[in-house]
């Protein structure tokens, strides 16, 4: 007998009962529209959902990181680069009063832009 439950499709829905627990495969649709039912500076989307992605690379010669985080009502970015040997660091990031646009997705689907470049 597993222990997992069938993949879910999306996520949970506002007062969606019974959610927690360990699921086979990834959630298709990381979408968060059903939350965010209007598009204005209180909405759901910026008062609860928060989103990220990061990636890590790290070896012995060499530490990298890059990560996009959008927690509403800020939103941030940032990278680096460590090479222990040459005792070399740098690091770029931006910080987003107000973070992404109202109808930013945050899906691994969607454009991650935090400029117009």
């Amino acid at each position: 007998m597993s222990d997992f439950r069938p993949q879910r499709q999306k996520l949970p829905t506002p007062g969606e009962k019974n959610i927690f627990g360990l699921y086979q495969g990834p959630i298709r649709d990381t979408t968060t529209n059903d939350w965010d039912t209007t598009k204005t500076l209180l909405s759901r989307r910026r008062a609860e959902r928060k989103a990220w992605i990061f990636l890590g690379v790290f070896s012995r010669d060499l530490y990298a990181g890059v990560a996009i985080i959008d927690a509403g009502y800020l939103a941030s970015a940032f990278s680096y680069v460590y090479i222990p040997s040459e005792r070399y660091f740098v690091e770029d990031r931006q910080v987003f009063p107000l973070g992404m646009q109202t109808d930013f997705a945050a899906t691994l689907g969607d454009t991650w832009r935090l400029g117009p470049y």
